[in-house]
């Protein structure tokens, strides 16, 4: 069955995001869709709105103090004479917003605290993104200072319970073990713990709780909910934060799990992997968007290429007329909103298509093979190089994301990622005698002058990253048994049978002033043995020169 055939049936539960932490413990993010109700979504949407007021003040605050300061010293002020610096840390940010919330944002009693916390931690971040930028410590393009969100702007609000005893109980309903918990106020201003959008206590029916109705999010996944709660429930995985967020038309709820030890995935999504071995070279492109040295049955075609999905190009025809109709629409007017959310799910379902199409093929690859070769490539160069504009296909092709999920995944599954650097000319050597002949990008097939080998362009490429990355192993296997054999030579050395150290060597003078001979025992010119043995005679009593 094809990567295309398998795909459709699987159901993963794959991660977002992982990485090491203290302990061997890992840190996965599990997505689940959201069905909120029409009084949750407007709770959501306060939510979000009140994250990016948050946002918003932090960053005018800083602004300000930053041109305040500036323009002191255009003025000439003295540098301890100017207005003091406004710290761009979390705790400093909102210690500053306690202070005057009740003034810029009198409403935030009728909001979870969680939403303003959520913003104030955005734009720390942003901050510390563009500081790090400025002063060379941060890798990659460079960040400016942070703009201002509106509600266009990405929507997300995360819940942090830091008390004692919560546990996955906290964010799962025990009940239904199908239901995400959506924390609301405490109370309003107004005294009803309601807002404008539910009725007062004084019109609802006697006995019913609104607030539990309200509390509990139904979701679209409850079988990904149970396995939460079991993997909880069993000690293997503990619930760190919740994050909903609105992306693709649609609500989806995150949960932040941190997994044991020796507990690396959350269950086997979809058919086994077939285990081959051994090594593999991939060449990642965009008219195939992966071809590995060797065909694999079920993976890649006889000539071993992976198709590229060219999702977006599927569906592009659809969105130009969705575009097309926006455009001719009232700014404001009910219809508008409506193609709008309409191109916001279509674009969601490229997306989640896209995604679900790179974790089978890296799920395949992780499991199927013990070194995984692949090509460091400059994606921001390909997609901005001049006179090909294919900067369109090289996003749609999402290299960089299949390698960050064959750079998790493949720590699960025991094997190795070899990343080859991007100044190797895979393309242009040959895969047989290591010649070098130059290919223009329209040439697919690559001729050897040498040798007279003619073979794919792409396929000779995988097979010098495969031979490439094996060599790149080897020196790194080669660096490590040296490094090893040195720690051992030191710790030989240093657990001497004469002391602690090599530096405790027996002294050839006195030790203390006025000592007239070397004291014996370990360190001195005596046996370790003599210094150790309990039978052994009794060390006589030194006797200082010219004591009476």
């Amino acid at each position: 069955m094809s990567l295309f055939g398998v795909m459709g049936h699987d159901r993963q539960l794959d991660s977002l995001e992982v990485q090491t932490a203290v302990g061997g413990r890992v840190t996965r993010a599990v997505e689940v869709v959201l069905d909120p109700s029409p009084s949750q979504e407007r709770w959501l949407r306060s939510y979000t709105g009140s994250m990016r007021a948050a946002y918003n003040w932090a960053i005018s605050q800083v602004r300000d103090n930053l041109a305040v300061r500036a323009a002191e010293r255009e003025r000439g002020v003295p540098e301890e004479d100017l207005t003091p610096a406004l710290g761009w840390s979390r705790e400093s940010l909102t210690a500053a917003w306690r202070a005057v919330r009740d003034e810029v944002h009198p409403w935030h009693r009728d909001v979870s605290i969680h939403a303003f916390r959520t913003g104030l931690d955005n734009a720390a971040a942003a901050l510390k993104n563009y500081s790090e930028s400025r002063s060379a410590k941060r890798r990659g393009a460079r960040v400016g200072f942070p703009r201002f969100k509106n509600r266009h702007s990405r929507q997300a609000v995360t819940f942090v319970e830091l008390a004692e005893g919560v546990d996955h109980r906290h964010w799962i309903n025990p009940a239904t073990r199908a239901h995400v918990r959506l924390m609301l106020p405490q109370r309003a201003g107004d005294g009803t713990w309601e807002r404008r959008h539910t009725r007062p206590k004084s019109e609802q029916p006697a006995g019913r709780d609104r607030r539990g109705e309200i509390a509990w999010l139904h979701t679209h996944q409850p079988d990904v909910i149970r396995q939460v709660w079991n993997l909880c429930a069993s000690g293997r995985a503990t619930v760190q934060a919740l994050t909903i967020k609105h992306e693709g038309g649609r609500w989806v709820a995150v949960f932040r799990m941190r997994l044991a030890d020796g507990t690396t995935r959350l269950r086997k999504p979809g058919h086994p992997v077939k285990r081959h071995g051994g090594a593999v070279g991939v060449d990642l492109g965009l008219k195939h968007l992966a071809t590995l040295d060797r065909p694999v049955a079920g993976l890649t075609d006889e000539h071993g290429h992976v198709p590229n999905p060219r999702v977006l190009q599927a569906h592009l025809a659809r969105l130009q007329r969705i575009d097309r109709a926006i455009a001719r629409s009232v700014k404001g007017s009910k219809n508008r909103a409506k193609l709008l959310r309409r191109r916001a799910k279509l674009h969601g379902r490229v997306t989640r298509t896209r995604v679900l199409y790179l974790h089978e093929l890296s799920r395949r690859l992780a499991g199927g093979f013990d070194v995984v070769c692949v090509e460091d490539l400059n994606i921001a160069g390909m997609a901005a190089r001049k006179g090909l504009r294919n900067g369109r296909s090289v996003a749609e092709a999402s290299m960089g994301e299949l390698v960050r999920q064959l750079d998790y995944k493949t720590t699960d599954q025991g094997a190795t990622l070899v990343k080859v650097g991007r100044t190797y000319p895979s393309t242009q050597t040959c895969s047989r005698c290591q010649a070098r002949t130059k290919l223009a990008l329209w040439q697919r097939v690559y001729t050897c002058s040498t040798c007279g080998l003619s073979l794919g362009r792409d396929v000779n490429a995988a097979r010098n990253i495969r031979a490439e990355g094996e060599r790149l192993l080897r020196e790194q296997q080669h660096r490590q048994h040296q490094q090893h054999e040195q720690v051992s030579q030191r710790a030989l050395a240093v657990a001497s049978i004469r002391g602690e150290t090599q530096n405790g060597e027996p002294r050839p003078a006195r030790s203390r002033p006025g000592e007239t001979e070397p004291a014996p025992g370990a360190g001195g010119r005596g046996s370790f043995e003599a210094a150790t043995d309990p039978s052994a005679p009794a060390e006589p009593e030194r006797v200082p020169a010219g004591a009476v």
